[in-house]
Parts: structure tokens; C-alpha cells; sequence
């Protein structure tokens, strides 16, 4: 009786402090003296800890502080409890025709072979952390994905990252608090995406790394809980790989030749414009055209120190006509599709038929 009563006033403490979060006090000057975000703050902090999201459209609370998107992108949640496509059967076919259909342009117009890798949910991988509500058995994006991986033999990164996490000694894939993977399991992506490469060219030098060469270091909080506000409060472990010194890169606008960044190897956000790193140290001399998204952001280091110039952008700001004019101007040894799986249902101009 005692710890429901307890629970029943934390809940109630909780509901109260909401009401609070946007609330703010000023003196008759208009001076603010008490501002809702630290509140917000730590209300987010403490529902984290009992299991409470207080935005649940961005991000919801599972098991031992691990932290998940909520149905605000791309209707995530429903998607992992069965609801969604009629048929992903059908869904799978019309993607990989319309991947196929794009093989073949740049077959046609530059001569270039097309790659994709998929990189899964955060969800597919640690589903056991998800809260006890969440049922992801009947997930749409696993059935989706595995449609289509069936249907156009793309590179899918869910086995080997699946493998790696059945070994305890081997570090973490993913962050608990954020959205992405970490270091290491960002490595994993790029070997199964080396991996697919290989097969149509062995002669391909790739990073070699193995766990032990990933160092664990404690970060603060992810995107996942600074949308709960409570990035201040919680922890989260990073990997960090030992990688031998490379020589410097360049980094450059494509459009307009401006220079931006000189130095090491760095991992890079997913631009909106153009960005084209030169790297003359690379393990092979080869010209690749990438689109991509944040979650290549940790496999952008491993990709610099492979291919001598690699042009990217976010897809999500490629459309037809922009892919196809860079393709004719860059003339790509290779052009990669690197992508999250919940990107499938998103209306993205590379899903659509050239």
C-alpha cells in the first residue's frame, strides 16, 4: 500500500511540475526571475529515471534509462507496432524497381556503379530496452526492410552489428540517450558497407579496426534526452577509435571552391549543400559521390581516410534534377546511398524513379 501511494505522489508531483514547465515569474519590472527550463529540466531528468517521457511525440523512456524517437518521425512507434503499409511487399517492390531504375541511369550517364547500405533503427538493434508497452515483434520497418533487402540484395548493416552485440565483452552499437549509433557500431556500418564493395572490386584497401581498438569514454547527454531537456542530467558512453595519424584533408564547397576546413580526418554532420573533402593520403584513389544522413556522421571519418574525394550531402535536400546534373559534372567512381531505415517511408527524390 506504502509504494503505491509513494508512486501515486511521485506521478502527481511529476503532473505538477509539467503544468509548471513553461510557466515563467517576473518582477513588476518585467524582469524574468524564474525561468520554466530548469524546471523542464528537471522534471525530464527524474522521468527518465521512473520511466516518464514528458514529450513522448519526440522521444519515449524504455528500460534502464534507454532512450528511444517517438512517433514525431516518421511515425516511428506505429511503424514498430504493425501499423503502416498495407503491404510491404508491395512497398519493398516499388523501392527496389526504383532503386534499380537508378543503377541503371548512372550505369548509363557516368558510367558508375550504384551501392546502398541500410542502416537499422536503434529499435531494431536494442529492442529488449524498449518499454514493456512497445511491442516490435511485428515491427513494419524489420518486415520492410527485409523485404526489400530480399528484393534488391542491397547491403544491410542488422547481422553484423546483431553478431557483435552477442559478444559482452564487445562495446555498445549504440548511445542510449541519441538517436544514432556510436563509434564503433558507425565502424560496423562501414565494413558491411566495404564489404558490398569488395564484391564488385577487391582490389579496395578499407580501415581495418577490431574492438579492442575502440576506447570507451563517457559523454553527456544525446539528442534524445536534450528533447526531454535532460541532456545535463544523464550520462552515455562513446568508443573512440585509435587510428594512426593520416595527413591532412581539405574540405571545400563544391559549388563555389571556398575552402572551410583544413586538418585531420573529422566526422562530419550531414550537409545541406555540397561538400566535397579531398584527402591525398587515402587508402585508394577513387572519386565517390555520397548521399547520405546524420547517421554517417560517425562512418564519415572511416570513408575520408578510404576514398581520395568524397562529395556528399544530405539526401533529404537532393532532388532529381540536382543528382543527375552533379553526377554528369563530378563523373563518380562510385555513388553511395547511405541510409537510415526509417528514411523508406520518407518521400525522398533517390526512393522516386529518375
Amino acid at each position: 500500500m506504502k509504494r503505491k501511494i509513494a508512486a501515486f505522489g511521485l506521478v502527481a508531483m511529476l503532473m505538477l511540475s509539467v503544468i509548471l514547465i513553461n510557466v515563467t515569474v517576473y518582477e513588476a519590472k518585467g524582469r524574468e526571475i524564474i525561468s520554466g527550463k530548469p524546471i523542464k529540466a528537471i522534471v525530464g531528468a527524474l522521468g527518465i529515471k521512473v520511466g516518464y517521457s514528458i514529450d513522448s511525440g519526440q522521444a519515449i523512456v524504455g528500460r534502464n534509462g534507454w532512450l528511444f524517437l517517438g512517433d514525431d518521425y516518421s511515425h516511428i512507434l506505429s511503424m514498430h507496432r504493425g501499423q503502416g503499409f498495407s503491404s510491404n511487399r508491395a512497398k519493398a517492390q516499388e523501392i527496389a524497381d526504383n532503386l534499380h531504375s537508378w543503377q541503371g541511369y548512372f550505369r548509363d550517364h557516368a558510367n558508375t556503379d550504384f551501392t546502398v547500405l541500410l542502416f537499422p533503427e536503434k529499435s531494431t538493434i536494442y529492442s529488449k530496452y524498449l518499454p514493456s508497452w512497445m511491442d516490435a515483434s511485428s515491427s513494419r520497418y524489420s518486415t520492410l526492410t527485409d523485404e526489400l533487402v530480399g528484393l534488391s540484395h542491397l547491403a544491410y548493416a542488422k547481422q553484423l552489428i546483431q553478431d557483435s552485440n552477442s559478444n559482452s565483452k564487445n562495446p555498445l552499437t549504440y548511445y542510449k540517450t541519441d538517436t544514432h549509433w556510436n563509434q564503433y557500431g558507425g565502424y560496423l556500418g562501414y565494413v558491411e558497407l566495404m564489404k558490398s564493395l569488395k564484391q564488385k572490386d577487391s582490389q579496395l584497401k578499407s580501415v581495418e579496426l577490431t574492438a579492442k581498438d575502440f576506447i570507451q569514454q563517457s559523454t553527456g547527454g544525446g539528442d534524445l534526452a536534450r528533447f526531454l531537456s535532460a541532456e545535463k542530467f544523464v550520462k552515455d558512453f562513446d568508443y573512440s577509435p585509435l587510428l594512426p595519424d593520416q595527413g591532412n584533408v581539405i574540405e571545400s564547397e563544391y559549388l563555389s571552391g571556398k575552402v572551410v576546413y583544413k586538418g585531420e580526418p573529422k566526422m562530419d554532420s550531414a550537409p545541406e549543400e555540397w561538400l566535397l573533402v579531398s584527402n591525398p593520403h587515402a587508402l585508394n584513389k577513387s572519386r565517390v559521390l555520397v548521399l547520405r544522413d546524420s547517421f554517417d556522421t560517425v562512418v564519415s571519418r572511416y570513408m575520408t581516410r578510404t576514398f581520395s574525394q568524397t562529395l556528399q550531402k544530405h539526401y533529404s535536400y537532393v532532388s532529381k534534377e540536382d543528382l543527375k546534373k552533379i553526377v554528369a559534372e563530378f563523373q563518380p567512381d562510385l555513388v553511395i546511398l547511405l541510409m537510415v531505415e526509417r528514411a523508406l517511408v520518407e518521400p525522398i527524390a533517390i526512393l522516386d524513379a529518375p
